[in-house]
């Protein structure tokens, strides 16, 4: 089923979104089958990756599998896909005085 969402809480970038109902609860549960797998942290960050590598281009249903994650969920696929699949440690920033 086809959803037209219009974000009318507050004014929102985004605007009106379009998807598939169906194919945004696949998408939402393969991230959260992904969690819940107790996979290493390499393993997360390579599932999450491909993951991310699917939805990039459908950017409405991109959002609207993100309005169905929790925000530290939302964080943690950001942060892999910042990652590139490849597990490291967060960049340390260098200030200059």
């Amino acid at each position: 089923m086809k959803i037209i969402q219009e974000d009318t809480a507050y004014l929102s970038p985004r605007g009106t979104i379009e998807f598939d109902e169906y194919e945004r609860n696949e998408y939402v549960a393969r991230f959260l089958d992904a969690f819940k797998a107790g996979l290493t942290e390499e393993e997360l960050c390579a599932k999450c990756y491909a993951i991310h590598l699917e939805l990039r281009d459908k950017h409405d249903l991109y959002f609207a599998v993100f309005d169905k994650l929790e925000t530290r969920q939302r964080s943690a696929i950001r942060w892999y896909a910042i990652c590139r699949g490849e597990y490291r440690q967060p960049p340390k920033l260098k200030v200059e005085p």
